[in-house]
């Protein structure tokens, strides 16, 4: 595994997998190193990403999915 920092400050990991070689592991341990916080800011991050991609300009009015449903049994 490689590491560097960006201009920026944020720190950057990298790691060749191969196919077929535990492919999930990079994943897995990328994100266990954090806390749940620093994944939820990453998480929102990606959030925002996606929305500007798809030019949602109003991003104050994202969230999550706001769907009410009701079963009534006889």
């Amino acid at each position: 595994m490689s590491e560097g920092r960006r201009p920026d400050g944020r720190v950057v990991r990298a790691r060749l997998v191969r196919m077929g070689a535990d492919e999930d592991s990079f994943d897995r341990e990328f994100w266990t190193r954090m806390t749940p916080e620093q994944r939820v800011d990453c998480l929102w991050d990606m959030v925002l990403d996606a929305m500007a991609i798809k030019g949602v300009a109003n991003f104050g009015e994202q969230g999550l999915q706001r769907s009410v449903g009701r079963i009534l049994r006889p």
